[in-house]
């Protein structure tokens, strides 16, 4: 099982690949659920990808934050993950552009650092959020009916 959420620019992306669980259930009802998961950046020059963590509560928060913006078509969104390898600021222009800025920080390798910035528009953004509740189908929230065990995460 796989889902992807891209952040699409003209000729530069951010895109989010979810893998697999990495902790099925959690312990009690506040327990966030991981997920594996590949970010890869594509700006300007560089293209790298690295492995990351994101939990369904990331997915929830940047959905919501994505969808009260596109709704207004101004104002800003503000993301990081939970694991901190992937902080984006969209910032609507009010005309149906949107910039994004961003840091990327692979887990492994805190020393590496990208800091980039793309400029988008309110179509990709609306299509970015079309995957991301695509991605909230197949990595729901709760997960019920599971049998294998968690793995816990630090």
């Amino acid at each position: 099982m796989s889902a992807t959420f891209t952040f699409f620019a003209e000729n530069d992306k951010v895109e989010v690949r979810l893998l697999d669980f990495e902790n099925r259930s959690g312990e009690n009802e506040g327990d966030s659920i991981w997920l594996d998961s590949t970010i890869t950046v594509k700006a300007g020059a560089f293209l790298g990808s690295f492995k990351a963590a994101f939990t369904t509560h990331d997915l929830v928060n940047l959905r919501e934050q994505l969808k009260s913006a596109l709704a207004r078509l101004s104002g800003s969104v503000s993301f990081q993950n939970a694991e901190g390898g992937l902080s984006l600021t969209i910032e609507f222009d009010g005309h149906g552009g949107a910039s994004i800025s961003g840091v990327a920080t692979p887990h492994s390798l805190r020393r590496a650092t990208l800091h980039f910035h793309v400029d988008t528009d309110q179509f990709a953004l609306f299509r970015t959020l079309h995957e991301l509740e695509d991605a909230l189908q197949d990595f729901p929230v709760k997960q019920t009916g599971i049998s294998s065990g968690p793995r816990a995460r630090k």
